[in-house]
């Protein structure tokens, strides 16, 4: 699985979270502009829509592992990490190591070092303490 199926996936959840984008259409637009595989298209159309249809259970999960309230944070944070809870939670055949690894990859790629150290602070917590 690339990385860059995560990020699209991250990408994507931004837009439906920000602009109220419909998720189908961003899905299909999405695809058509990388290219995946057909398992790739299968995974990040899980990734989608699981985390939009779980994204209170999501937050629920998060908010004992996130100290200063979700307000703290910026969105594509809070985002990537529902996104990364989700596939450690609700998907079996991804590692939760795999997660977390490419989870911080991309906190490194878009923000600084205290926001991937975060990221990684919070996925490892959750990943020794569970939901």
């Amino acid at each position: 699985m690339s990385k860059l199926v995560r990020e699209v996936a991250l990408d994507a959840l931004l837009q439906v979270e920000e602009n109220q984008a419909y998720s189908h259409l961003l899905l299909n637009q999405k695809v058509k502009e990388n290219h995946f595989s057909k398992q790739d298209v299968g995974l990040m159309t899980e990734m989608i829509y699981g985390t939009i249809q779980r994204k209170n259970t999501l937050d629920y999960y998060l908010t004992p592992y996130v100290k200063h309230g979700f307000e703290s944070i910026e969105q594509w944070v809070h985002v990537l990490l529902r996104l990364s809870v989700y596939q450690m939670v609700f998907l079996d055949r991804v590692p939760d190591r795999a997660v977390i690894h490419e989870a911080v990859t991309i906190a490194s790629k878009r923000g600084h070092r205290g926001i991937s150290g975060m990221v990684n602070g919070i996925l490892r917590s959750f990943q020794r303490q569970g939901p």
